[in-house]
């Protein structure tokens, strides 16, 4: 309040004194309705909004624990795949993703072909394709062969072959040629080659 006789300096001393006041009952606990923040003031004004921070605010990215990037980078992608491991797929030479594999050597009734590989790592290899064999009914040599298509198949168990390259030891096809699953194999992964047949 302003009295005749006040000073400028006089007057801005009382104001500042009466913010402190004002202002040192904030921190303390209780019911105290004028420290209890209200809906109105928690909301930012049309001025604030249309003003902006005034300092930068980084966007908060949240990634899987231990990696840089919650999206695969090209290269990390390319890297996963691992060319050094193979198949014997024609029996006789190694290649790598082959768009066909001659299961059965010795008589050709069992074969996969129009191979296409959704991956091909340090652990596995998966991929689909048609699955043709031999019925074998009422004998291999008099046999019919069917196809299936949509064929899954998982090869795993890389072991160096005897030359030294890492070659796929097993094969898990889904699903299996009828008898297969409770044949002798009994649905297990299929054993391939490590040498030239």
């Amino acid at each position: 309040m302003y009295t005749r006789g006040m000073t400028t300096a006089g007057l801005v001393a009382g104001i500042a004194g009466g913010l402190l006041i004002a202002l040192s009952g904030c921190g303390q606990t209780g019911n105290n309705a004028a420290t209890a923040p209200s809906s109105e003031a928690s909301q930012p004004t049309s001025a604030a909004i249309a003003s902006g921070p005034t300092t930068p605010v980084a966007p908060v990215v949240t990634t899987p624990s231990g990696s840089a990037s919650a999206e695969p980078s090209p290269s990390a992608s390319a890297a996963s795949t691992d060319s050094s491991i193979q198949i014997y797929a024609n029996c006789t030479s190694l290649s790598f993703e082959p768009t066909s594999i001659r299961v059965t050597c010795a008589d050709g009734g069992w074969s996969l072909k129009d191979l296409t590989w959704t991956s091909w790592t340090g652990m596995s290899a998966t991929g689909t394709g048609t699955l043709v064999y031999n019925d074998c009914k009422p004998s291999c040599v008099a046999g019919h062969f069917h196809q299936v298509p949509g064929t899954r198949i998982v090869l795993t168990d890389p072991k160096a072959s005897v030359s030294g390259q890492l070659v796929w030891t097993r094969m898990q096809e889904t699903p299996w040629i009828p008898g297969y699953a409770t044949g002798p194999m009994h649905g297990e992964p299929f054993p391939l080659p490590t040498r030239p047949v």
